[in-house]
């Protein structure tokens, strides 16, 4: 383990195991906080405590993050409401681009007025979309709605979101609104799921600016 001291702790690590970077922090006379990078191209992990200054060293003035770099939302912390959708495309077709496009206003708009719906809350959401012809993959943050991750609020949100969706999707399919093309879309997310909800878990690590995938 190295540990870069001036006046102050500003960063210590890499630690491989998560639990092991906590205790050092618990420990620590500085406020640190828990980053993760990809330790290799297996995606396991390792871990830094930092301080802000710290985190800019090791981001830009070290050789220590080779790879992506993920902010850590702890047990019982907050977080904002975020979506992470992924639909893989059929083996035998191709998502075409108008497809994916008319689909992700589809969910944004129904997401927007499930949030409106069960919460009274008027939000614009930040759309991160990385969509292919055999993928179709969003993130969806809405920045003013923030929620325990560690209590069951998120999961239970979540939950009757994808109930609200499937609900809006297939009342499309019966009333047979939309192209074809969109229509094949939402049957496709009906039969194998849209919204993934292991997101929300103790310790999950989110990507951070500038590491897209």
């Amino acid at each position: 383990m190295s540990l870069f001291q001036q006046g102050s702790i500003r960063y210590a690590g890499p630690f491989y195991r998560l639990q092991t970077a906590i205790h050092y922090r618990a420990q620590a006379p500085t406020e640190l906080s828990i980053i993760a990078t990809d330790k290799n191209t297996s995606m396991a992990k390792k871990y830094f405590a930092v301080t802000m200054d710290g985190l800019y060293e090791l981001l830009f003035e070290s050789n220590k993050i080779e790879r992506h770099c993920y902010e850590i939302i702890e047990d019982k912390c907050s977080a904002k409401l975020y979506y992470d959708l992924e639909m893989k495309c059929p083996e035998s077709q191709d998502f075409t681009e108008t497809q994916s496009r008319h689909f992700l206003e589809l969910i944004v708009d129904t997401l927007v007025k499930f949030v409106h719906f069960a919460l009274g809350a008027v939000c614009q959401p930040i759309v991160l979309q990385s969509c292919s012809p055999q993928k179709f993959s969003l993130h969806i943050i809405f920045p003013t709605v923030i929620l325990d991750t560690h209590m069951f609020s998120a999961r239970y949100l979540v939950e009757c979101s994808r109930l609200y969706v499937n609900d809006r999707f297939q009342k499309m399919i019966i009333n047979e609104e939309g192209t074809q093309e969109l229509r094949q879309m939402i049957d496709r997310a009906l039969n194998v799921g849209l919204i993934d909800d292991s997101v929300y878990k103790r310790h999950q690590l989110y990507r951070m600016v500038g590491n897209t995938k």
